[in-house]
């Protein structure tokens, strides 16, 4: 074998141990919930085990009224929410798609996942009067329409 095939197999060599370093580094999830554009379809459990994803935002509060919040591929249902001002809410999104998704208000540091079949809920107090935009955060999701608007009265 000359130089140049001796070079071209140690570097598919390199790149495999690459992958494979890179794979296992990576944890749970890597193939089903992960992929090279991010979040893709993949099993809850292979995400953050049983019972669904984790969310960034605080738990649900106990006693305080429920807003539910439907999600399918690519939209939420209803599309605009009212909330009171300074009240405790719950917002409880049901994901009815067949992929994962959340449901985030960006100004108000909310937000909750839900994977396919899935509810999670996450309790908020909605500071001050105004309109709110509401996305959903899974690449390309909001531009094909998963989008809504909350609506926070006195």
């Amino acid at each position: 074998m000359n130089r140049l095939g001796i070079i071209g197999i140690a570097l598919i060599v390199v790149a495999v141990v690459g992958f494979t370093v890179t794979a296992s580094l990576a944890g749970p999830g890597l193939g089903t919930g992960w992929g090279w554009m991010g979040w893709m379809h993949g099993d809850v459990d292979d995400c953050c085990g049983p019972g669904g994803y984790a969310s960034p935002s605080a738990a649900p509060i106990p006693g305080a009224p429920e807003v539910v919040i439907g999600a399918t591929e690519f939209s939420f249902e209803p599309s605009t929410v009212e909330v009171p001002t300074g009240k405790p809410v719950n917002l409880t999104l049901v994901n009815d798609g067949s992929t994962v998704h959340n449901l985030t208000i960006p100004a108000l540091g909310v937000s909750v996942v839900a994977g396919p079949g899935q509810r999670a809920t996450v309790g908020f107090v909605a500071p001050a009067p105004g309109t709110y935009q509401i996305v959903c955060t899974i690449p390309g999701h909001a531009e094909a329409g998963m989008t809504g608007t909350l609506v926070v009265g006195s």
